[in-house]
């Protein structure tokens, strides 16, 4: 029984605070930190493109009024609208979380973000995000210990 406590105690250690982190995890890690910053540069540059496209929307009179609105206008408003408010700050924040425990990460040199990194990179980080990730998670970390 204390033997057990022993070895899960040693296993903890070696997960919070190795010697060294395994290169293919450190790979993993920087190429999730660019995929997420460019994921966030994206979305950055996505809402200053619909900010544009509303500016020109109101400014080229196709909305004449607030009753009158042409249906293409309508539509590219609504869409517009949705994707701004609802899904680029729930990205933008998934990204930024990911910057953050990929900076962590490889600041401490430490395992302890492991899952959730990856998870964070394969769904928001694109094509990177996903090389990223899988790097990250087939990383074993056992071996890596001098």
């Amino acid at each position: 029984m204390n033997e057990q406590i022993i070895n899960d105690q040693t296993i903890n250690e070696q997960i919070t605070k190795p010697k060294k982190i395994s290169d293919l995890y450190k790979a993993g890690a920087i190429i999730s930190l660019i995929a997420a910053i460019l994921v966030l540069l994206l979305c950055i540059v996505y809402f200053a493109n619909s900010f544009i496209q509303l500016i020109n929307l109101i400014s080229a009179n196709r909305i004449v009024e607030l009753g009158k609105i042409d249906p293409a206008s309508y539509a590219t408003l609504k869409w517009t609208l949705i994707i701004i408010i609802i899904f680029l700050p729930f990205i933008m924040a998934a990204s930024s979380i990911s910057i953050y425990l990929s900076t962590k990460t490889l600041t401490n040199q430490t395992y302890e973000h492991k899952i959730a990194l990856s998870v964070l990179s394969i769904i928001f980080g694109l094509l990177f995000g996903i090389i990223g990730g899988t790097f990250m998670l087939i990383a074993d970390h056992f071996k890596c210990e001098k």
